[in-house]
């Protein structure tokens, strides 16, 4: 469940993949759909954004270290 100011296919984007998956909505929304070039000319413009983005990656990556060395530890 997503809120406020979330945004959803950022990670497909950089990948040049598309989504995977379906979002619905349970309240009216405002979307901004943007193509992957789009995208990267935000980041290129916005540095700000880039280093979000960077920061909200590696936010990911450590909680699914922390979850697998859980895993692993029983």
């Amino acid at each position: 469940r997503m809120g406020a100011d979330s945004v959803l296919g950022h990670l497909e984007a950089n990948a040049g993949i598309p989504r995977a998956y379906d979002a619905t909505t349970e309240t009216r929304l405002v979307a901004l759909k943007a193509t992957t070039e789009t995208y990267h000319d935000i980041l290129e413009d916005h540095q700000e954004v880039g280093i979000a983005f960077v920061s909200f990656l590696a936010e990911i990556v450590t909680e699914l270290r922390i979850k697998a060395a859980m895993a692993d530890a029983g």
